[in-house]
């Protein structure tokens, strides 16, 4: 429904499954990113996190995770379902799809912190104070 949202929830899965898995260095290919955004998910986010997690804990040395290296149900994507995706992802700035996946993953840091600010920097890899910072440039109000 919201496919927009793929790319960043992507790489937040990314970043989710090498933190967990000790594998700092992978990465996502544009063509992965591509076959992602074509892709039509009929598990929703679950399905998205278990690909990513999967292509994490395969990934050879070179870190790349390409779409070779995914499940072979994404073999059924043609060659022409892929510039879509790249169209759709030229559609946005940088600037805006960072500030998208940063207010994401603050906030979903402090969802599973519960509202813990200190918790939260430490899922997020900040300091207390870069969290705040990070939280009034976003817009993200703290609970009090």
């Amino acid at each position: 429904e919201r496919r927009e949202e793929i790319p960043h929830l992507s790489t937040f899965f990314l970043r989710e499954a090498t933190e967990r898995l000790g594998k700092p260095h992978v990465r996502l290919s544009p063509e992965t990113l591509d076959v992602f955004d074509t892709f039509p998910w009929p598990g929703n986010v679950r399905q998205l996190r278990n690909e990513v997690q999967r292509a994490v804990a395969l990934v050879g040395p070179d870190g790349l995770i390409a779409p070779d290296l995914l499940s072979p149900v994404f073999g059924t994507l043609g060659p022409r379902a892929l510039p879509a995706g790249r169209a759709r992802m030229r559609q946005t700035t940088l600037a805006v799809a960072v500030e998208k996946l940063e207010r994401e993953m603050v906030q979903g840091a402090l969802q599973r912190a519960g509202g813990n600010i200190s918790e939260s920097a430490r899922l997020l890899g900040l300091t207390r104070r870069g969290l705040y910072l990070k939280m009034d440039r976003l817009g993200i109000a703290s609970r009090a």
